[in-house]
């Protein structure tokens, strides 16, 4: 299962709106939250994000494969975006990193990209321990240096991401949120 986990990742490293959710206003920037991505919130069916996302990135690259929780997962990937579905809609999704052609409707989105608090792919750890203040944790585990942003209420993670280290130079390469289908 670990090997899986590390193929999805190299593969999403490689490869509607709502209220609140949806394009930040004014811009094509994809609004990065704990209820989904810009064009999709979690629940979405794979057929209805689909259709909108391939409207505006182009034909995904498709993968089917099962989860920990043994629940059949489907994949769609560009490159850059990662999205996680389940037969109850969308479960996760993650973003980054920055795709090789910045150029393309998907990596326009991603380079625009950015959480609520306006955390963005390429941002330091220290701008983002600035935005997030005691929320931000950051350590190095299996799938290397990995981030996670605590609900204030209850300190359950609700964004989660990948950075190049550990130290406030360091960079964020990655950010999602949900179930990514990967092991720790």
């Amino acid at each position: 299962m670990a090997v899986f986990v590390v193929a999805v990742l190299a593969a999403a490293a490689c490869s509607g709106s709502s209220a609140g959710n949806g394009e930040a206003t004014g811009s094509t920037s994809l609004v990065l939250s704990k209820d989904g991505i810009g064009l999709a919130k979690f629940g979405d069916s794979i057929e209805s994000v689909s259709g909108r996302v391939r409207a505006r990135w182009g034909p995904p690259e498709l993968r089917e494969a099962g989860c920990d929780s043994h629940v059949v997962s489907k994949f769609l990937n560009w490159d850059g975006v990662f999205l996680v579905f389940s037969a109850d809609g969308l479960r996760g999704y993650l973003i980054g990193p920055r795709p090789a052609d910045p150029i393309t409707p998907v990596g326009k989105d991603v380079q625009g990209a950015a959480t609520v608090e306006g955390l963005r792919l390429g941002d330091s750890v220290g701008k983002a321990r600035q935005a997030y203040g005691a929320r931000f944790m950051l350590e190095e585990n299996s799938l290397g240096p990995e981030f996670y942003i605590a609900e204030e209420r209850d300190g359950w993670p609700v964004l989660m991401g990948f950075t190049t280290g550990l130290t406030d130079a360091d960079t964020i390469t990655q950010v999602g949120a949900g179930d990514i289908c990967a092991v720790r």
